[in-house]
């Protein structure tokens, strides 16, 4: 694998949100987290701040349980919640192309970025971003991809390496 030196470097943790509830009569974006759901959330957010991995801007889903991990992280790190903003198409069927147009939008004064989805499509656009298929993304699992670039624009699928990885056991 490439080394990168770190200053250079743009870095995006992408996590799948905790483990929600299982309601058959609640509508899938209204699914909330478990309490479960919730600690692993935070131990993953745990990790990230331990391996100096905390994001300045945040994008997660609109689904309920998406928000709710982001809260989760968001409280665990300490960030200001100014920094998230929701963005319905990352909830299912989106592109590698539409996560890159959302990606490019950051100022290039952030360093590390987080996107909180969903799967199958956070494991997807992840493993296009790498060039490595079949990463595991178990609920709350993070995985932090860098790029060895100056700016989000020139964030391109297959770029990236992966750095970290957690997975929180529940």
């Amino acid at each position: 694998q490439r080394q990168m030196c770190i200053r250079d470097r743009k870095t995006i943790v992408l996590m799948r949100h905790a483990h929600p509830e299982y309601g058959y009569d609640t509508n899938d974006v209204e699914r909330r987290l478990t309490s479960e759901g919730r600690a692993a959330a935070a131990r993953s957010a745990q990790y990230l701040m331990q391996n100096g991995f905390v994001p300045s801007v945040v994008f997660t889903s609109h689904a309920q349980r998406a928000k709710q991990t982001t809260s989760v992280v968001v409280q665990t790190l300490n960030l200001d919640p100014s920094c998230v903003s929701v963005h319905e198409f990352i909830y299912y069927g989106y592109t590698t192309d539409e996560l890159l147009e959302l990606i490019k939008t950051a100022s290039d004064d952030t360093d590390t970025l987080m996107i909180v989805g969903h799967n199958p499509d956070i494991s997807t656009a992840t493993g296009n971003l790498v060039s490595q298929h079949g990463i595991s993304f178990p609920p709350s699992a993070v995985v932090v991809v860098g790029f060895d670039v100056d700016s989000w624009q020139q964030i391109e699928a297959r770029l990236g390496v992966v750095i970290s990885y957690y997975a929180s056991k529940m």
